[in-house]
């Protein structure tokens, strides 16, 4: 049974999964990279055998998780073209809330592949890669002391590796389908980088 390793002052301390607890297992120590190591295919198929007895390959986890992903990427792409088009219009949420956010940043996250983009560092090589990102959420309530609180639940999330036009697409369908046209206010909050700009123009 395995659970998550994290190294603190040198020593790996373990998280039990929930399986775990109730199976009455311990926890064991993980030397600090180990897991990093392994890989995440070798991870998930770790859990799959331990939680379902289902034994797979880590390539072949890897292989279907990209077919997966793949697969949702275009289908939420073709969705947002029809959306953006009116060719799909979805309902407005009910109820209806006052007001809806939209907070939209972009960001650069390590990659392995990065052949043929230009990178910022002096040998010009590209380590990274930007993920374009859009929190949707709907925030009516205040906590004791006055500060807004977000709706449980209340949040939609895109990220994309896409151009900025792709991503500016994806979040004016996501704004339609969460009724921006319909709330009484529609915020967008961004830091003024080009990727937001670009979406808010």
């Amino acid at each position: 049974m395995r659970g998550h390793s994290y190294p603190v002052g040198g020593r790996a301390f373990r998280q039990q999964h929930p399986a775990q607890r109730l199976r009455g297992l311990r926890a064991r120590p993980r030397p600090p990279g180990r897991r990093a190591r392994r890989g995440r295919g070798v991870h998930v198929a770790g859990l799959l055998e331990d939680l379902a007895g289902i034994r797979l390959t880590a390539k072949r986890v890897e292989r279907a998780a990209e077919a997966s992903g793949t697969a949702l990427a275009a289908a939420v792409r073709d969705r947002a073209a029809l959306i953006t088009a009116r060719k799909l219009v979805p309902l407005p949420p009910a109820p209806l809330p006052d007001k809806l956010y939209a907070v939209i940043d972009g960001t650069g996250v390590p990659v392995t592949e990065t052949a043929g983009r230009q990178g910022k560092g002096e040998d010009g090589r590209a380590r990274t890669r930007e993920v374009k990102l859009a929190v949707f959420f709907t925030q009516d309530k205040l906590d004791k002391d006055g500060y807004p609180v977000r709706d449980r639940d209340s949040a939609s999330v895109i990220a994309t590796f896409e151009p900025a036009a792709a991503f500016g697409n994806l979040v004016r369908a996501e704004g339609i389908r969460r009724g921006a046209g319909h709330v009484r206010q529609f915020t967008i909050l961004g830091d003024g980088l080009p990727v937001s700009k670009r979406v808010q123009a």
